[in-house]
């Protein structure tokens, strides 16, 4: 049965309120496409934790539409592709972006989102923060892929953002101590507790709760798997 597009905007508003309310747990709200049609938007998700939880919640092939209230009051909104989103699908998200982030009243900006971001992030881009793995030199080294904080040229980084050899030759293997035995798409279940939030910026329990083809991601880029 057809449902009409009226009530998807209501069903928004009634849940974006729920955000809106400071005396409500609920602080974030993520919608997407209805698979039935090509201009209605349906709930995707809603729930506690703010942006960092709302990026553990992304789907890998379709645009997301939503918005959060932050720790310090403010409301954001965001649109998100997935990497795996057809070029159609990115096209038309585009289209209805101003449309749907319409019904988000009160936020103050529209911020880029990533998978696993943290609130910290917000207002700033994925490239700056530096959360992609950055590329190591082809020497035969095994030193894994780092989340870097690093930012100023000279401190490690050279003019293009990148971690240079020199530093990264500089910073110890977190799994050097990996024994041959052990299951070579597990190697993260070897890293102590400090080494992993070091190496995914999040700790065992939330990794375990990610779906798997974000696990595969994340482990890839830290060259885990």
């Amino acid at each position: 049965m057809y449902t009409p597009y009226w009530y998807h905007i209501f069903r928004h508003a009634i849940a974006w309120a729920e955000v809106r309310n400071n005396a409500n747990d609920v602080s974030y709200l993520l919608a997407t496409y209805d698979k039935n049609s090509k201009t209605d938007i349906t709930l995707h998700a809603k729930g506690t934790g703010g942006i960092q939880t709302a990026s553990m919640n992304l789907p890998n092939d379709e645009p997301i539409f939503g918005g959060a209230r932050l720790a310090n009051g403010r409301f954001v909104s965001f649109v998100y592709n997935g990497e795996n989103t057809g070029v159609m699908l990115r096209g038309r998200a585009s289209m209805h972006k101003n449309g749907v982030l319409n019904v988000l009243e009160g936020c103050d900006s529209e911020v880029e989102l990533w998978d696993n971001m943290k609130e910290d992030d917000v207002g700033k881009s994925k490239d700056e923060i530096g959360r992609v793995g950055r590329k190591i030199k082809e020497d035969g080294s095994q030193g894994g892929i780092l989340r870097s904080s690093l930012k100023k040229e000279g401190d490690g980084v050279d003019e293009l953002g990148f971690i240079t050899d020199a530093k990264l030759k500089s910073i110890p293997n977190p799994t050097s101590h990996v024994k041959e035995e052990i299951d070579p798409t597990q190697k993260e279940l070897t890293l102590s507790d400090e080494e992993f939030e070091k190496v995914f910026g999040m700790n065992k329990e939330l990794f375990a709760s990610l779906p798997g083809w974000k696990k595969t991601r994340l482990k890839k880029e830290a060259m885990l798997f």
